[in-house]
């Protein structure tokens, strides 16, 4: 359960995109990868020379994540890097250094620490760029830290790079070469440039936070990734039901077209005849009433559907968003009947004021009747679980 739970919410197709530098040329190192039966293969491995290609190359319901590392990006060894805390690390490598403007990283080697840092300007006007060609990513790291992620599966093995080398003796060093040849890892055979983004991917899938200040900024970067993927797939599977049911009715409906048709053939009495008549005609009112829901689903419920999903927080989680629920389980034989102008929503709410506040402006829309908070559990001192209905107005209103 929690792994199909987990694969709705990120799927199986990981990406990674390293923007590296090299001799002054900036490129782009794009890798895919997907998970089956447990393993990883690789689905797609590119090197590009602009971003338009590389938004090609990208699927906007996988997770991607990228790695920045140009020459705007400084990195310094420090020793013993366990032994104090991390800002202290960063001050050794960098003195006097602004921690309120710079993003930092930090890799644990052998007996160092290498301390990566950023200009959050910088790192601002890339996120933009990105956001110019519908390039959203699910995690940020900079530097050559998402390394810290394979060190461990790693045993005196020289890797190289896109633009530094991984030595035996756990070591980042500088390296300048002609492009080519090849790196295994784990069964798989890479491209050097694309290590970066392989040991990146490596750690989102096994749920390692890289070590650095960029925690809570790559969990807005996450929630706001399984939200678009979490609406994308629940309008798909509402549409789908709609249509689902559609089918079923429609085929019993014409079972009963042809009963009636065997019984005029056949000369039957009259009463019979009335009977079945009267069969379909109520039949036939299902069906125009299931039509006219379904009718609205592409423009009523999309509607208030896109509403509702573009104003959700950052700390609004949302697991189920389905508009005119059913009353009841389905079951063989019996009717299927729908809460109408109902949309019910389930997630998982980080702050209680944030929780509060967008119930409150739902409540406000002119299409919304009320609210109604079904329940509303605290699974930890961070987190609480909730489940609200929305009611709507008949008669759709835009504002």
């Amino acid at each position: 359960m929690r792994y199909w739970i987990k694969h709705i919410i990120e799927g199986s197709i990981y990406q990674g995109l390293e923007v590296f530098e090299d001799q002054g040329k900036i490129s782009y190192a794009f890798l895919s990868l997907q998970k089956q039966r447990g393993e990883l293969h690789v689905r797609k491995e590119s090197i590009y020379d602009c971003l338009d290609k590389v938004a090609d190359a990208v699927s906007k319901n996988s997770p991607l994540m990228v790695s920045l590392n140009t020459s705007s990006i400084l990195g310094k060894d420090v020793d013993h890097w366990k032994e104090i805390a991390q800002e202290q690390l960063v001050i050794r490598a960098f003195p006097n250094l602004d921690l309120d403007n710079f993003h930092y990283q930090l890799l644990g080697l052998n007996d160092t620490t290498r301390v990566f840092i950023c200009q959050k300007k910088y790192f601002n006007e890339f996120l933009n760029e990105l956001a110019q060609f519908d390039l959203f990513p699910a995690q940020i790291e900079i530097g050559a830290s998402p390394l810290q992620h394979i060190l461990g599966h790693l045993q005196n093995t020289e890797l190289i790079g896109s633009t530094y080398k991984l030595t035996r003796e756990g070591m980042v060093v500088g390296f300048d070469s002609a492009r080519g040849g090849s790196i295994h890892l784990g069964g798989l055979e890479l491209k050097p440039e694309s290590l970066t983004s392989f040991a990146q991917i490596l750690g989102f899938i096994e749920a390692k936070r890289p070590i650095g200040n960029f925690g809570i900024y790559n969990d807005h970067l996450l929630n706001d990734f399984k939200n678009k993927r979490l609406f994308h797939f629940g309008l798909r599977l509402g549409l789908g039901v709609f249509l689902v049911i559609l089918l079923v009715n429609f085929v019993f409906f014409t079972s009963y077209q042809d009963q009636i048709t065997e019984l005029e053939a056949n000369a039957p009495h009259q009463h019979d005849v009335n009977s079945v008549r009267s069969l379909e005609g109520r039949v036939a009112d299902k069906k125009l009433k299931l039509s006219m829901v379904l009718e609205t689903t592409g423009s009523k419920s999309s509607y208030y559907l896109d509403r509702i999903a573009s104003e959700i927080p950052n700390t609004i989680l949302l697991t189920e968003l389905i508009y005119q629920p059913p009353i009841r389980p389905v079951r063989k034989d019996k009717l299927i009947e729908l809460d109408e102008n109902i949309v019910r929503l389930a997630g998982v709410a980080q702050n209680k004021l944030e929780f509060t506040q967008w119930t409150g402006s739902l409540e406000q829309k002119n299409w919304v009747e009320r609210v109604e908070i079904e329940a509303y559990d605290y699974v930890s001192s961070l987190k609480s679980q909730f489940v609200i209905k929305a009611y709507l107005d008949e008669i759709e209103q835009k504002q």
